[in-house]
């Protein structure tokens, strides 16, 4: 499974770079709403509405071996390597 997901990704830097961000975005989200939850007490039935999608952003940053590096510079991993 890890093979064909590192073949996957480095065919497809583009879709594993807005993947990436992706899962940013849906921690971020979940961060943000369940610090609300338990400072201000809002919503508190929508607990695992928030925990949920931030679980599916670590478990794909953490498949993906926390390789943020294709954020940083355009997702161009392909070209960085070449260079070198």
């Amino acid at each position: 499974m890890r093979k064909i997901h590192r073949r996957f990704t480095t065919r497809h830097t583009n879709f594993d770079l807005v993947l990436s961000v992706v899962c940013l975005v849906l921690i971020w989200r979940g961060v943000w709403h369940l610090t609300d939850i338990f400072i201000f007490l809002e919503d508190t039935d929508k607990f695992y509405g928030y925990l949920v999608p931030m679980l599916i952003g670590f478990a794909y940053l953490y498949f993906n071996d926390f390789k943020l590096t294709e954020l940083e510079h355009g997702g161009n991993e392909l070209e960085d390597e070449e260079m070198k």
